[in-house]
Order: structure tokens, then C-alpha cells, then sequence
């Protein structure tokens, strides 16, 4: 866990859900929208083959490549920026493979299409930022087999969506995560 959770700042917030979240799943592929400097060192830590795509910012995207962390991984690394809101998406869409985790945490106005994509390829996508309207989460549109649960524990919020009951029961008990409908 994150060693002082009430000096957690808003860029990661996101970090006490997805250690879980990977803890009882144990994801071997991975894919990410949307690069950081937590988020994709703790993919790179602890899962197989980790797909990042910086979807923002060319210099972002420099600065986690050259981070020694990646370099260090025993595990299959693979960054890619593709700037831009449908550029990454297209990319996922091309991918012959299915995922065991999607995040989404790239540009703002492509979240909600991510998370619509991923519903094709994985049974669990991890979305920060859900507290923010403008991003549209209004526009996914969720297989009725899925559970959107919201984290509000920590701000800003993430959210769950995912078809895997036991890790639905786990959030709801051990994050007091909401259900949205």
C-alpha cells in the first residue's frame, strides 16, 4: 500500500485500487491509456507484458521512457505515444489478443470511448478521474454482465468495472465502493 495514503497526491490516488485490484487478479497482459510515473512503473513491477500508450504529451512520454525503472523490468515493457483521442484506440482495436486488465487514465475526451473498446477485451477495467463529468463516462455503455463501482475513498475517485464477482464483493467490503447505474 501506498506508505502514507494522507499525503497521497491527486496524480496518485489511483495507486491503493490498482494494487489491490492487481493482487487479487494477478494480471499477466496488461494495457494501458494514458502513461505515469506510478501507474506504469507498478505495471512494470508486477505484471507479464505491459502495453503503455501516452495519448497527451510527447515530453510525458519521453520522461517515463527514459525512467530507469522500465530499463530494469524483467518484464515485457512495451511504450508507444500516440497523441492525439482515437489514435491508441484504433491502435487497441488492432490488437489480436485479449487483456486480463485495461486502465484508463489517457485523454480526457477518449475515456469513455477506452472503456467501450475494452469491454471486447477484458473482464477488468480500472478508470481514474470518474468523478469528473466533462469526461463523459455518461457516453460508456456497459455490457449488463459488468459492475461499475466507484472508489470515492480517495479523490479524485477511481472506478471498477468488471464482470468478476468475487473482486466486485472484495472493492465493495474493503473500499465501501458505490455502485453506479
Amino acid at each position: 500500500m501506498i506508505q502514507n495514503e494522507k499525503k497521497m497526491n491527486d496524480y496518485c490516488s489511483h495507486l491503493p485500487i490498482l494494487e489491490f485490484v492487481l493482487d487479487e487478479i494477478k494480471p499477466i497482459n496488461l494495457f494501458e491509456f494514458g502513461m505515469g510515473l506510478y501507474s506504469t512503473k507498478l505495471f512494470s513491477d508486477t505484471t507479464k507484458s505491459v502495453i503503455a500508450v501516452e495519448m497527451q504529451d510527447e515530453s510525458w512520454y519521453d520522461k517515463i521512457k527514459k525512467e530507469n525503472f522500465i530499463t530494469e523490468s524483467k518484464n515485457d515493457i512495451n511504450l508507444y505515444c500516440m497523441l492525439g483521442k482515437e489514435n491508441a484506440i484504433d491502435f487497441f482495436k488492432n490488437i489480436d489478443m485479449k487483456f486480463d486488465l485495461v486502465f484508463v487514465d489517457g485523454h480526457g475526451e477518449s475515456r469513455w470511448q477506452c472503456i467501450n473498446e475494452a469491454f471486447e477485451k477484458c473482464d477488468v477495467i480500472v478508470a481514474h478521474d470518474t468523478e469528473t463529468v466533462s469526461y463523459n463516462w455518461n457516453m460508456v455503455v456497459k455490457p449488463e454482465e459488468y459492475t461499475w463501482l466507484d472508489i470515492k475513498k480517495y479523490n479524485p475517485w477511481t472506478s471498477v468495472i468488471t464482470n468478476n464477482k468475487n473482486l466486485i464483493q472484495k472493492l465493495s467490503k474493503d473500499f465501501n465502493a458505490t455502485i453506479r447505474n
